[in-house]
């Protein structure tokens, strides 16, 4: 699902408070492809203003979903209503709400940038390759919302590299190069050239 952001504004007691736009999935009869306002106040407007628990109980009562099941209807904008053949699934719920809660941080300037954090652990890793620094890289990755991981590295390798400092070189098998490559029946597999010094 693609999540790009504009801004809005809604005005409250002679007040204008800035939010920003965020294209989600609402499942009232059928799946509509809408937008969703979250405010810098924490209010969020899912077809009625709710707070952010009421944005999370939004998410648990499947009023807002991230996967459309087979034989579903989604409905687009000056589109029309489309059938679902296959399943479509997005991410997992839970980043929606991080998406939601990294959104009101950064329309209050405390947005902390998690992706930088992580990507600075690694280059410490790079060059102390402990045990502590690959703890630290580890709690540095996982905060990092599921949807923003593959851009902690280039196109081609996305955040494989980091994965396999983390969790081990067999994380190389989840590489789209490799598994496009053993799909082939190619006898040479592409690898990734590690680049820390020693294991830990």
């Amino acid at each position: 699902m693609n999540l790009p952001q504009t801004s809005v504004f809604r005005s409250e007691d002679s007040k204008q408070i800035e939010g920003k736009a965020l294209n989600m999935l609402i499942h009232n009869m059928t799946y509509h492809y809408t937008e969703v306002k979250v405010y810098e106040d924490g209010m969020v407007d899912c077809w009625g203003l709710v707070d952010l628990d009421g944005f999370k109980n939004k998410i648990k009562e499947g009023w807002i979903v991230t996967e459309i099941p087979e034989g579903g209807e989604l409905s687009l904008p000056n589109v029309g209503i489309l059938k679902v053949k296959e399943s479509i699934h997005s991410f997992p719920t839970d980043d929606l709400v991080t998406l939601v809660e990294d959104t009101i941080a950064k329309l209050n300037g405390t947005y902390i940038e998690k992706s930088k954090i992580c990507l600075e652990a690694y280059q410490a890793y790079l060059s102390e390759p402990t045990q502590e620094n690959k703890e630290a890289l580890r709690i540095a990755y996982e905060a990092v919302p599921r949807y923003e991981r593959a851009y902690l590295g280039d196109q081609d390798v996305k955040d494989i590299p980091i994965r396999m400092a983390i969790y081990g070189e067999d994380e190389i098998e989840n590489w789209s190069h490799r598994k496009a490559a053993k799909q082939m029946g190619l006898k040479k597999l592409p690898f990734i050239k590690l680049p820390w010094r020693k294991k830990v």
